[in-house]
């Protein structure tokens, strides 16, 4: 059975995770006044059907979850506890 880890209420299998970090500029275009953890996953391909072409196309999806937390302190503790338990799974 795979690991997963309960994320604010999103549950996610570890091995699909591919990286994590604290909001920084860039996750979004407006600068958040909030603290969030960004967990990036494995990419993911799918069949998508083209109504132009009336035919099924294989597509890739880059998912990522967003937590908001509190405060900073907070946001820090939760990071530094995700990457301990991500750390002990890759190392199984």
């Amino acid at each position: 059975m795979k690991k997963v880890i309960n994320l604010n209420g999103t549950v996610v299998e570890l091995d699909k995770i591919k990286g994590i970090s604290i909001n920084e500029e860039g996750f979004f275009d407006i600068k958040l006044k909030s603290n969030f953890i960004k967990v990036e996953l494995q990419n993911r391909k799918e069949y998508v059907f083209n109504p132009e072409t009336n035919e099924w196309e294989l597509h890739d999806f880059n998912d990522e979850i967003l937590i908001e937390y509190p405060s900073s302190d907070y946001v820090y503790k939760s990071f530094e506890q995700m990457k301990e338990i991500w750390e002990e799974a890759i190392n199984e």
